[in-house]
């Protein structure tokens, strides 16, 4: 909030001047929900803005009247609870009005909990009936906290995965649900809740899975639905747990380290990280988040991005979300423009690749996919590694007698210099050598900066019949 009416929301200016602005038409949903949410009560410099979050506050309850507009829906209701809580039990500046408000949002949340969507949504469902439920005395209070604990009990052991995971496998909605679990160990433990520690178990795995899925910069890796200043940072996270008493585990290492309920793969070396997608789109009941990344991988040389997926940028049903959930927005193969999964509308998902023949070895990762399978291809992948370079091995085969021209897609950051002679790319310290090739070109694509906000940087398509060998070379030079 920067001033009585003007907001930056997910890198827009967004202007709140009249009543029918918490509920505009023309606007997508996304944005309208940040501005329900109050996360900036307590961002910040909080205290300097103190009067005009409390202005904000009694304007919500005069111009979102129970049970109308985006306000009331489940998500935005349970992360407004939180944050109106947080800011509570720190200013104290609710008034006895925005307290009764308070009081039926979780009244209504309570009746509206968001069973048909479950993941990330239900979570964060429970979380609020958590802290409305100890915020508040009484048998109603008492019911919201029942309820908050059930969901918590049931979908924890359902969506953290083995590995550490969060099972929609989005980097991004991994950090979001990670701070809802420190949240909860927080909360629970100020009430001398026992459940604290069952759910305080959680957190060292999900800090270590985080860990091997941010890359040197201290960023977010982008696959499936994760871009840049959303979430909160492994090393944010990492604060958080520490403040809490729960041990950090210690991440750097090099060699191979494998994810293998989640199907990630990390190699490091003194110069390198790269991070590999051999899994899956995501739950089965829930691909929302999901994208088309099957075999791609990310990687930083020394602290620096070169080799990235596009991102995301919106959420809304539009052509350009089309594009950055598509296998051609990610470091893999994509075949006669067939996509690896059927995605449609802005969260959906029909026929999906799922993984094959996954082994990972000391020095190597190799898989395939079936998602081209209903037009009888199959993609498989194999990265070896050694001292100083990367081979890459894509091979493509057809059940049909004819060749089947298939486009290997490889996406630079836009810090990145590209230059391209013949077969032979030099980009952020690689050097990238492509044999088996009927044509290499460079393309430009919109990277993902966040939401809102994109910058043009460039793309190498290599187009290949059966088997393409791509060769990555560095320098060994023992970054620090």
């Amino acid at each position: 909030m920067v001033g009585t009416t003007q907001f930056e929301i997910l890198n827009r200016d967004f202007r709140l001047e009249h009543a029918s602005d918490w509920n505009r038409s023309d606007d997508d949903k996304l944005t309208l929900y940040h501005l329900h949410y109050f996360d900036d009560l307590n961002a910040e410099s909080t205290v300097e803005r103190r009067s005009l979050h409390r202005e904000l506050v009694e304007r919500w309850i005069d111009e979102n009247p129970p049970v109308s507009g985006n306000g009331w829906e489940p998500y935005p209701l349970s992360l407004r609870i939180v944050n109106w809580i947080k800011w509570q039990m720190r200013e104290s500046s609710l008034s006895h009005r925005a307290l009764e408000s308070l009081y039926a949002q979780a009244r209504v949340l309570y009746q509206t909990v968001e069973y048909h969507l479950l993941a990330n949504h239900i979570l964060a469902n429970a979380k609020a009936l958590c802290f409305a439920g100890y915020f508040f005395e009484g048998n109603e209070a008492a019911s919201w906290l029942r309820r908050g604990r059930k969901i918590l009990d049931e979908q924890l052991e359902e969506q953290i995965l083995d590995d550490g995971g969060h099972f929609e496998l989005s980097p991004m909605y991994h950090s979001i649900v990670l701070e809802d679990v420190l949240d909860l160990v927080n909360l629970l433990r100020a009430y001398d809740d026992g459940a604290h520690e069952k759910i305080g178990a959680l957190v060292s795995g999900m800090l270590h899975w985080l860990a091997l899925m941010t890359h040197p910069d201290g960023a977010l890796s982008y696959f499936n639905d994760s871009t840049s200043d959303v979430a909160a940072t492994l090393s944010a996270l990492e604060d958080y747990a520490v403040r809490l008493g729960i041990d950090v585990p210690l991440e750097a290492q090099n060699g191979i380290r494998s994810l293998p309920q989640s199907g990630f793969v990390r190699f490091d070396d003194d110069d390198l990280a790269m991070i590999i997608d051999v899994g899956r789109l995501g739950p089965d009941y829930q691909p929302g988040h999901g994208h088309c990344d099957c075999l791609s991988f990310e990687l930083s040389r020394c602290s620096n991005r070169v080799l990235v997926n596009t991102g995301i940028s919106t959420y809304k049903v539009c052509d350009r979300r089309m594009v950055e959930r598509g296998t051609s927005s990610h470091n893999t193969v994509s075949v006669n423009s067939s996509e690896q999964s059927e995605i449609w509308s802005a969260f959906r998902a029909g026929r999906r690749a799922f993984p094959v023949d996954v082994s990972v070895g000391d020095t190597f990762v190799s898989a395939g996919h079936d998602g081209y399978s209903h037009v009888g291809i199959t993609h498989h992948r194999d990265i070896r590694f050694a001292e100083g370079s990367v081979r890459v091995l894509d091979e493509v085969s057809s059940r049909h007698p004819e060749r089947v021209p298939a486009t290997a897609h490889w996406h630079f950051h836009p810090d990145v210099t590209v230059k391209l002679e013949g077969a032979r790319v030099e980009a952020g310290g690689l050097v990238l050598e492509f044999s088996g090739h009927q044509s290499v070109r460079l393309a430009d694509y919109e990277y993902c900066r966040g939401f809102n906000r994109t910058a043009t940087s460039t793309a190498i398509d290599v187009v290949f019949t059966e088997r393409l060998l791509t060769t990555i070379k560095y320098a060994n030079t023992h970054c620090f």
